[in-house]
């Protein structure tokens, strides 16, 4: 690979050194599917440089280094200072430029209660919980752990992370692929074999792309999310709770899986550098295609995971998240409700 991927703000970076964070050109902010608070109402203007997807929330980082947010959360923490995001299904965390992690919103399980230390390059958010990526390429986890979604391994090697409702993979520097957490419908049963370079974690179903540009997928199926497209042209990835959504090599986006809001009718077009999914809406980054023939030149191209997030749960008298039936869309899982 040309260099590894490291997960940031949900988007996974194409870097040259583990540590090493680039943010890409700035663009225009682009969302689709569920929008029952507005989290698909886009800021207008230009120069945004990364975005993220919440539960019901939706932030992006503008050309200055600042945090803006629509939908369910529109207080974002102040400065400039910001290089990186990710939206849990009712938190968010953003990496700042001197690697330290800020963590907002529905923290009542301790997955906005970020551990000490400067040195992070990753952060991605869960549903109840938590990670981020070291320099060093340790892992750290924290929130809610009934399934063991926050013991993460204790090596040294890896480059990734990716959250997913309830359970988390990560990209070893050998191409090999590491999962932890709940694993009921073998969402943690990851390929064997090396070469792979950027992942995407979904409610019940995980996602990466393969060296040679093909996607592999493994978990639930029962909406088609692991019926991956063909191709071999794939540099980006992210999992809603039952969808998936892509960005090929010229820009374009293919989506699969639930549609019930819309959420996989994808804008036409090329110049997609980033995209982000939650339950059932996206956020992406675009700008004109011959800015993104030139990223792509460079070698910078903003490649994506989506751990899709989840927004915290009221806190039961057992300590532990809402189980609902979702409405509309056919599965059994989480409340939905804001």
């Amino acid at each position: 690979m040309p260099g590894k991927f490291v997960a940031v703000s949900g988007t996974v970076l194409c870097l040259a050194l583990l540590g090493s964070p680039q943010t890409v050109m700035g663009g225009v902010l682009r969302a689709w599917g569920y929008d029952n608070v507005g989290q698909c109402g886009v800021p207008a203007g230009s120069g945004y440089t990364a975005v993220a997807a919440g539960g019901y929330h939706s932030v992006a980082v503008d050309a200055n280094g600042s945090l803006v947010g629509w939908g369910s959360q529109t207080l974002v923490p102040a400065g400039h200072d910001f290089t990186a995001i990710s939206g849990g299904w009712g938190h968010t965390l953003a990496l700042r430029s001197d690697g330290s992690v800020a963590a907002w919103g529905d923290g009542g399980y301790g997955q906005c209660t970020v551990p000490d230390g400067n040195n992070f390059v990753a952060v991605s958010g869960g549903y109840c919980h938590s990670i981020a990526l070291r320099s060093d390429g340790t892992i750290a986890a924290w929130g809610w752990n009934e399934y063991g979604q926050c013991n993460a391994p204790t090596e040294s090697n890896f480059v990734a992370v990716a959250a997913g409702v309830d359970h988390n993979l990560a990209l070893k520097a050998d191409g090999s692929l590491v999962a932890w957490g709940l694993n009921d419908a073998n969402q943690c049963t990851v390929p064997a074999g090396v070469g792979y370079k950027a992942i995407a974690a979904g409610r019940m179903h995980s996602l990466a792309i393969r060296s040679d540009g093909t996607l592999c997928a493994w978990g639930a199926n029962g909406d088609e999310e692991c019926q991956v497209p063909d191709g071999n042209d794939y540099v980006a990835i992210t999992c809603g709770w039952w969808h998936s959504v892509a960005i090929r090599a010229d820009g374009s986006l293919v989506a699969w899986g639930l549609n019930d809001h819309g959420q996989c009718d994808v804008p036409a077009g090329t110049g997609f550098l980033a995209v982000e999914s939650d339950w059932a809406h996206n956020v992406a980054l675009q700008i004109p295609e011959p800015a993104t023939v030139a990223l792509l030149a460079l070698g910078a191209l903003a490649v994506i995971r989506r751990s899709s997030h989840r927004r915290q749960a009221r806190h039961l008298a057992t300590g532990s998240p809402t189980r609902t039936r979702v409405p509309s869309g056919g599965r059994t899982g989480r409340s939905p409700s804001p």
